[in-house]
């Protein structure tokens, strides 16, 4: 028998009705004998392929039939005599229902089989992708030990970190190959107070990054890399005729007015006047303030409006800033 879907069952040839012997047994039995004949067909199948000489088969079959005993076993006795079966002392065979069982057997072990075959493939290739997995995993140690070794072997020792005369030495050697390559005359043109400050960053970060990650390999590039805007440390000082003197910061407010297009004389003295008193100036020179005094002299009416101090001429000093202006 085979099973599908968890059922039993056992092939029914469509063609068994025009057998001779079946022929020749429903010319004796008919329909009702056929129909028995199939019930107990499948008692056989079911029985290891023998249907038991026993009271409560007969009885059994003769119920599921509706009909009688006697008439199970002269149903039976025709498919004898018909050679549809055959009988022995036990009971009753079918060479048929013994085929399809030895059949149904040998499907049944040869499936076992390939499930067993197909269960060590699968443990096999489990295993081998397990052994390829380890291999893989020993081979990438092997491979990051032999990586950190080689860093190891090649590690260089950290060479010492200049002393700041030598450090300020190479700063301004190379700030010198700058003033060459952009034709300014060193120390002439280069602000002193301003290259020393960029001098004293330079020797800082030297120091912060040492023995870090960001070390400078090339203390000489570090120094270029400082010095990219050279033009920031130039000396933009102005010749001696083209230099401004002031006498007081009432001349410095007069200059103002004077070199200002658009300038409000008004404004300009009531703000310098204020942030002066505020003590904005106190360190400043007077060219510092008139420098200052031309950016908000081109003030627009909205940043005057903005200024925390109203710049706006006050009554009490309407009269001296109108003597001031005379001379304006």
């Amino acid at each position: 028998m085979s099973k599908e879907n968890g059922d039993l069952y056992f092939p029914h040839d469509f063609n068994s009705a025009n057998d001779e012997k079946t022929v020749a047994f429903l010319s004796s039995s008919g329909a009702e004998g056929y129909g028995v004949f199939w019930l107990i067909v499948e008692q056989m199948h079911k029985n290891d392929g023998v249907y038991e000489k026993k009271d409560y088969n007969y009885r059994a079959t003769a119920h599921r039939s509706l009909t009688t005993v006697e008439r199970i076993k002269a149903i039976l006795n025709d498919l004898i005599n018909c050679e549809l079966f055959y009988e022995d002392s036990d009971g009753y065979y079918s060479e048929r229902v013994i085929k399809n069982l030895e059949h149904s057997k040998k499907i049944s072990i040869q499936n076992a089989e390939n499930a067993r075959k197909r269960k060590v493939k699968t443990s096999d290739r489990s295993a081998t992708a397990s052994d390829r997995s380890a291999t893989a995993d020993i081979q990438d140690k092997i491979r990051q030990d032999k990586i950190k070794e080689e860093k190891k072997n090649n590690k260089k020792e950290i060479p010492p970190l200049p002393s700041e005369n030598e450090l300020r030495e190479i700063f301004f050697s190379e700030l010198k190959k700058k003033c060459e390559k952009l034709n300014l005359n060193y120390p002439e043109d280069i602000d002193k107070l301003k290259a020393d400050e960029k001098c004293l960053v330079y020797i800082e970060y030297c120091k912060k990054y040492y023995g870090t990650k960001k070390q400078y390999k090339d203390y000489n590039g570090a120094a270029r890399t400082f010095l990219n805007e050279v033009s920031k440390l130039r000396n933009y000082k102005k010749p001696e005729s083209e230099q401004l003197s002031f006498a007081n910061l009432d001349d410095v407010i007069s200059k103002i007015c004077q070199n200002t297009q658009n300038c409000k004389p008004g404004n300009i003295y009531n703000y310098i006047k204020h942030k002066d008193q505020v003590g904005m100036f106190e360190n400043w020179t007077f060219e510092q303030i008139y420098r200052h005094g031309c950016k908000v002299a081109l003030f627009s009416e909205n940043q005057w409006q903005k200024e925390k101090k109203p710049v706006k001429v006050n009554i009490e000093g309407k009269k001296e800033i109108d003597k001031f202006l005379e001379g304006v």
